[in-house]
């Protein structure tokens, strides 16, 4: 019986997948990158006009919806049960799955039409497309 020793790339086969799996629990995480959040806050802050903050987030690569009364999770992950707010999600990249982790940021209105709050957290966004 003549054996051989594996090839080395052969058993880099493993390691490669491995590594590809590592990455892609990123994709999943329900955290947003810290950079992102701090990013939000410095472009969206308290007292900005809507309008204003919409376009921002859009230069952000969000999508803002309508205001509407509902449940939201703030950052340091308190629900709010009835609450008014505008929620805006990051934009899907050109390959996307269907329904996937997302940064959101939730906008809560003020008097005069300007932001009282802003609050950015990830989580799964399944609309379609």
């Amino acid at each position: 019986m003549i054996t051989r020793p594996l090839s080395a790339s052969i058993l880099r086969l493993p390691l490669l997948a491995l590594a590809g799996l590592l990455a892609a629990c990123s994709y999943f995480s329900q955290t947003p990158e810290p950079d992102v959040v701090s990013r939000v806050h410095r472009e969206v802050p308290i007292g900005l006009d809507f309008e204003e903050a919409t376009a921002r987030l859009s230069s952000l690569n969000f999508s803002c919806g309508p205001f509407k009364r509902g449940a939201y999770t703030d950052e340091s992950g308190r629900d709010h049960e009835d609450a008014r707010f505008m929620q805006c999600t990051k934009r899907p990249a050109k390959i996307s799955f269907a329904c996937e982790n997302r940064d959101q940021v939730v906008l809560l209105p003020g008097a005069g039409g300007t932001v009282a709050g802003v609050e950015v957290t990830r989580g799964p966004d399944c609309q379609s497309r």
